[in-house]
Order: C-alpha cells, then structure tokens, then sequence
C-alpha cells in the first residue's frame, strides 16, 4: 500500500505516487520551501512565514493551493493530481520542515 515511486525528481523537487487503495493514490512530495510558499496563501498571509509554523496536519483551500498555485507551475501540474476532498477544502500532512517541505495527500 505505500510502496513510494518517484514520479518526478528535478534538483530540491521530488514527487513521490503510492497506490493505495484501488481509488485513492497518495502523493508526497518534497519541495524548497520558497516554492511550498507560494503555494500556500494562507502561510503567505500569516505573521511569521517560516515553515516552522506549520502543524503536522494542514487544512487549506483546494482552489488557493492547487489553481492558484501547483498548477500555475506546467512542469509540476501532470505530477499532483486534485486532492480526495476535492471540494473546497483539503488536508495536507507535514512530515518534514526547514529549507524544504514535505507533505502527503490523498487524491481522488
């Protein structure tokens, strides 16, 4: 079930596919954070802007982080299908902060 394939892989940028179950891949990526950045509106928005600030789990826009965002980047958007939520809001998972970012989610 979570046998990670990379997808894509360009210098600081990985992204990683893993099965999961017959609807549902999981994607993961690793990213700098200047680029995690200007994904995400809301940290962009906040006081302090370091990708310490970020919890383990992050709920944000579907529409911010993926229209706005992902898929304004052509190389990247084939490699970070729509969220399984894809409604207004998702859930990211944080596993690692500092210079880079990584995190996880569910498509649909």
């Amino acid at each position: 079930m979570h046998e990670w394939e990379i997808q894509y892989q360009n210098g600081e940028i990985k992204v990683e596919r893993a099965p999961g179950t017959g609807n549902r891949r999981y994607i993961r990526a690793t990213i700098p954070f200047s680029i995690y950045l200007s994904w995400d509106k809301e940290l962009r928005k906040a006081k302090d802007k370091s990708s310490l600030t970020l919890p383990s789990k992050v709920i944000r826009a579907t529409k911010d982080f993926f229209e706005e965002g992902i898929y304004k980047n052509q190389e990247l958007k084939p490699f970070f299908p729509k969220p399984r939520e894809n409604k207004k809001k998702f859930t990211l998972n944080i596993e690692l902060v500092g210079s880079t970012v990584k995190f996880s989610y569910v498509t649909a």
